[in-house]
């Protein structure tokens, strides 16, 4: 039984599209900027269409994504903030998340986003190597992502994130181990550091395609994979995930619901839902999406519903990013199956390989060396 529900609005608006980005997001130069009143009308009409289809399940996590959010205006904001919170029932504890920036925030927007109730702050640092930045194609400095950093402590924010990235092109082991000590000393909640993928449909994908980036080897990528763990967990920063680390009770609730294949309604374009075993995504597309809504109220680009065998499959692919596991309890109350008759012969092979385990307090879980390996065994339960 379904018992709460997660939120996240999409805002495709940035100064600049980073060179790696393959997000649905749109640079000045797109000339969309102009959409975003439109766009912020069109959203507050979706979600109030979605109030009125589903109970009043109570959501208990709040995700303002992009694109960059913080480019839109404050009184933008908080007019999204408000039909959401008129059109279903959020709760008194919810966890309420903001991306953002540096260079897009300022100490009079940060109060005005912890005054409307936004309680945790996600900074997209990545780096406090300025080299590494402009590498990144990145618009903002080393400088720029410390200022923000404290000027969220100033106005409040108790829970802040920050993005980290690693194995850039060019990157070595001393700038990423100056990134994680200037890190580990401002103290986060949380950090999420992502080894950079090279997407196909980006400038990297060009540019790997032709030879011209310099990317780091195994090796390096491994050295930097372990040092992020050693410092992270020596400034009381755990790993709860492949890519997240957090102090005790500040593990991400929104991107758990995903992990463990909760539902969750996306709004925007570009957004993805998942509810009732259906699947969908909206178009990326702004003035698509906005012509989309006002025609037929659903400016959707594609679906699927999941019958029994793929979401019993989706749910132990996501389960594994948890270091702690699939609760196989859990699992059984979910499905009315035993994970480990369901997969007997699967699991069988990868606990034979060392990948993955069945912990004594009823997980299964990746060993250390199927954390290396994860997408390959992950992928076996799909």
């Amino acid at each position: 039984m379904v018992e709460s529900i997660g939120i996240y609005v999409h805002f495709p608006f940035c100064e600049r599209k980073c060179w790696y980005c393959d997000f649905v997001s749109y640079g000045r130069d797109s000339g969309l900027h102009s959409l975003i009143p439109r766009y912020v009308e069109t959203l507050c009409r979706e979600i109030k269409l979605w109030g009125e289809k589903i109970d009043s399940l109570p959501v208990t996590s709040l995700f303002f994504g992009g694109g960059t959010p913080t480019l839109v205006p404050a009184r933008e904001l908080e007019s999204v903030l408000e039909t959401i919170d008129k059109s279903f029932t959020l709760a008194a504890d919810a966890e309420v998340t903001i991306e953002a920036n540096p260079g897009t925030v300022s100490p009079s927007l940060l109060g005005d986003l912890r005054a409307m109730g936004i309680n945790r702050l996600s900074l997209g640092i990545q780096s406090f190597d300025d080299q590494v930045l402009k590498r990144l194609g990145r618009g903002h400095t080393a400088l720029q992502g410390l200022e923000a950093c404290n000027w969220a402590r100033a106005q409040g924010f108790s829970n802040l994130s920050l993005d980290l990235m690693f194995a850039v092109p060019g990157q070595n082991l001393e700038s990423w181990e100056e990134t994680l000590a200037i890190t580990t000393e401002l103290a986060p909640e949380h950090v999420s550091a992502y080894s950079l993928i090279v997407e196909e449909d980006t400038p990297y994908g060009q540019w790997c395609q032709q030879g011209l980036l310099d990317v780091p080897s195994e090796d390096l990528w491994a050295d930097m994979m372990e040092l992020t763990e050693a410092r992270l967990a020596s400034a009381g920063l755990e790993r709860y995930e492949i890519s997240n680390y957090a102090r005790r009770g500040f593990e991400s609730r929104h991107n758990q619901i995903y992990w463990r294949n909760g539902p969750y309604l996306g709004f925007g374009a570009g957004a993805h839902s998942y509810w009732q075993q259906r699947r969908w995504a909206n178009t990326s597309d702004v003035t698509r999406y906005i012509r989309d809504f006002a025609v037929t109220g659903a400016p959707v680009a594609g679906e699927e519903t999941l019958d029994l065998p793929g979401q019993m499959g989706e749910t132990v692919m996501l389960g594994l990013r948890l270091l702690r596991g699939v609760d196989l309890a859990e699992f059984r109350r979910r499905f009315g199956r035993d994970l480990l008759e369901v997969y007997a012969e699967t699991v069988e092979e990868l606990v034979e390989l060392g990948l993955v385990e069945v912990t004594p307090d009823g997980y299964l879980r990746l060993t250390a060396r199927g954390l290396e390996l994860a997408n390959q065994v992950m992928a076996r339960f799909v």
